[in-house]
């Protein structure tokens, strides 16, 4: 049972490390052009109600999603990001 562990815990970090290197790969425009994706549709998933949405700051080739949570501050709904 414990090899099993071990083994998915490496198998888990050679997978994070490999879609690392993926996602640092993808040029600027690309990646902007996502984020502003990704702005829109949760701009029209999330209704016009004052929630409560935590958020991230990105690193490592994450996907920006400052965009789209400027959208949702301007609509009225609170953000929580943690502090690091």
């Amino acid at each position: 049972h414990m090899d099993s562990v071990v083994e998915k815990t490496v198998n888990k970090k050679l997978l994070r490390s490999q879609l690392i290197r993926k996602r640092l790969m993808i040029d600027e425009a690309t990646a902007r052009e996502a984020s502003m994706d990704l702005a829109h549709h949760i701009q029209n998933m999330i209704p016009n109600h004052n929630y409560v949405i935590a958020g991230y700051a990105p690193t490592r080739g994450e996907i920006d999603i400052f965009p789209a949570l400027r959208r949702l501050a301007q609509r009225g709904h609170k953000l929580c990001l943690p502090i690091v």
